[in-house]
């Protein structure tokens, strides 16, 4: 809750006038007038007023009739120690000195300077500013009449009162990732920590990194991961580091989308249960790197932590501002705090299992139709490799069972053969005995790519065609009625749906789509509080409701609430078979079907509708 102006200015005044006091606590100093204050402040007399009767009634201040009003020197030292005019005081600025409320990196980072710098010792004073104006800034600070201010996190619009502080030589230190010429700076050493978590990756043969917000001044690790690449003289994938953007996050989903390699996710700026529920929806399992405020809080977290340590930010900031009060000529010094990288396996292993579990019963029906020329499938090990490798991985992974003699199974997206280096390495594969399997066209039985018009057309007539994206063209799903929830009702305008009714939590956050019958139409969600954000049944962020409209909906599971059609399977078998074929190949006997949200299949399904794509038997 915000303050309305005339408590905020009624403060302002207030403060002023004890910080006067404090200043000359041995002494009786005259007040400015009413008039002056008024000036001043830029308020009304009558809030002046107000002002000054609160602290005459508080035995701040006396009035003196025919002279003016004058600090109490009695009433301060009954507040305060005996020394406090030996004593600094000390403002602190978060932000842009008008946040509503601190995310937990603010509060971390104000915490410990709450806690340390008055050992220096000070008074510590926290400020809210009254506006964005560089001029009115300056002026809300010096009627603070402080000692000195530490900023935590001034944006790059400040510059002007920071340089203007610098200029009067007046006590200063910022924290920030900004660069403020001749200011004293006590900032984390993020670009050496994208070098460390870098060096980690390559040490485990992770070389596909996703850097979330490419752009200044967020992409400061990304300086040091491309030195450590530099160095390590391995190529990095720059493709994967995406600037900052509206479109950034719809990227990122894209990369997962279709099987870029992607081995980690680097996010300095979106919040981390953001990244960790698009990996969970898109079934990736890659690693994170995060605070270890982030990590705090998922028990399945698995990555690299960053260990920032702000109460060591807080003390060099402390130290500055000592040394800066003794000696305000003091040259300006930039600290920067090592942040330690560390490698940490998940606690919770259970995300892990049951998403292995579920792929490997996909899988479990079709291992007994003993299709000739299929590899035989036999008990032993069992382990996963994910199917968005490069041609390099998978060359690699065929030297190791080469070495034992043994053959493996390949999940291939079929639209990857129009690359001719991979289509080369399949056929290669092909000739060693290993068996290549459908994982779809694109990673999606709703989705398809059209290359040609004449796929277009051959794609527009499909009964479920919904509509194209560019060349990709977009397939409705059957929602399956018998796994319909029971009926819920909310106001559905923009992209939220709201006025939900109460104690549905539980059962909302075991799922993320839902259906509304009267429209046919089904979407994706995301909790967020007690309103759902949707996106499209294709995870597009282009849902518009434009009326606010009461309407009622259904929640379907996320794995397998939505069927798809006999029509659609065909096609999407007719598509894979000509891509290999296209390529040399052999047409697969296996079909994996992808995770999320896509429909799962029974045996049955498979025979009745892609057998006659497969000559040898499915």
């Amino acid at each position: 809750m915000t303050e309305s102006p005339q408590i905020a200015e009624y403060m302002k005044i207030r403060r002023y006038v004890l910080s006067l006091a404090l200043k000359n606590s041995e002494k009786s100093v005259q007040i400015p007038t009413t008039v002056e204050l008024s000036r001043k402040f830029g308020v009304s007399r009558q809030t002046v007023g107000k002002a000054m009767k609160e602290l005459t009634r508080d035995g701040y201040i006396i009035g003196k009739p025919g002279i003016g009003s004058f600090t109490n020197p009695k009433r301060i030292e009954g507040t305060q120690t005996s020394c406090q005019h030996k004593i600094p005081t000390i403002g602190i600025v978060v932000s842009d000195g008008m946040l509503i409320h601190l995310d937990e990196y603010h509060a971390k980072n104000l915490s410990s300077v709450l806690k340390i710098v008055p050992e220096m010792p000070a008074y510590v004073r926290l400020l809210n500013l009254s506006s964005s104006n560089p001029e009115i800034i300056l002026k809300d600070l010096e009627n603070e009449q402080l000692d000195g201010l530490i900023w935590i996190g001034p944006r790059s619009s400040h510059a002007p009162v920071i340089q203007e502080l610098v200029s009067r030589r007046f006590p200063l230190v910022v924290n920030t990732v900004y660069s403020f010429e001749d200011a004293n700076t006590v900032e984390f050493d993020f670009e050496q920590a994208g070098y460390e978590c870098a060096r980690l990756l390559i040490g485990e043969k992770k070389t596909g990194i996703v850097f979330l917000g490419d752009t200044p001044p967020w992409n400061i690790p990304a300086a040091g991961i491309r030195r450590a690449f530099r160095e390590a003289g391995i190529p990095l994938n720059e493709k994967l580091f995406l600037p900052r953007n509206g479109e950034m996050l719809n990227q990122f989903r894209s990369l997962l989308h279709f099987g870029f390699p992607v081995d980690a996710v680097y996010n300095p700026i979106f919040l981390y249960t953001e990244i960790r529920d698009i990996l969970d929806e898109m079934s990736s399992d890659c690693s994170l790197i995060a605070s270890q405020l982030a990590a705090a809080h998922d028990p399945a977290f698995h990555g690299i932590i960053l260990s920032l340590d702000f109460d060591s930010l807080a003390r060099e900031e402390m130290r500055i501002l000592r040394s800066l009060l003794t000696n305000p000529e003091s040259s300006p010094e930039t600290i920067r705090i090592p942040i330690s990288c560390s490698v940490q396996k998940p606690k919770n292993r259970r995300f892990l299992v049951k998403n292995w579990i579920y792929r490997m019963l996909l899988l479990f029906p079709l291992l007994g139709f003993g299709a000739e020329g299929a590899t035989a499938k036999i008990g032993g090990l069992c382990f996963r490799f994910d199917d968005n490798q490069t041609v390099q991985k998978w060359n690699d992974m065929a030297e190791v069972f080469r070495k034992y003699d043994s053959r493996f199974c390949m999940s291939i997206i079929s639209h990857w053969i129009h690359d001719p280096a991979f289509s080369a390495m399949l056929r290669q594969r092909e000739q060693e005995g290993h068996e290549i399997m459908d994982h779809t066209a694109i990673h999606s039985v709703f989705m398809l790519l059209a290359r040609t018009p004449e796929e277009r057309k051959k794609f527009e007539s499909c009964p479920v065609f919904d509509h194209w994206t560019g060349n990709k063209a977009h397939f409705r799903g059957i929602p399956d009625k018998t796994k319909f929830s029971k009926p819920i009702r909310g106001v559905f305008h923009g992209k939220l749906v709201t006025d939900l009714p109460a104690g549905l939590e539980k059962e909302l956050k075991r799922t993320t789509c839902l259906y509304i019958p009267s429209t046919k139409k089904a979407y994706l969600y995301s909790l967020q509080g007690k309103e759902l954000r949707l996106r499209s049944f294709w995870n597009e962020d282009n849902v518009d409701f434009p009326e606010r409209e009461e309407l009622e909906f259904r929640l379907l599971p996320k794995l397998g609430g939505f069927l798809a059609s006999d029509e659609l399977l065909r096609l999407q078998a007719e598509v894979s078979q000509e891509n290999f074929k296209r390529a040399g190949v052999r047409p697969p006997v296996t079909w994996i079907q992808p995770g999320g949200y896509e429909p799962v299949l029974t045996a049955d399904n498979l025979r009745s509708d892609l057998s006659q794509f497969c000559p040898e038997g499915l």
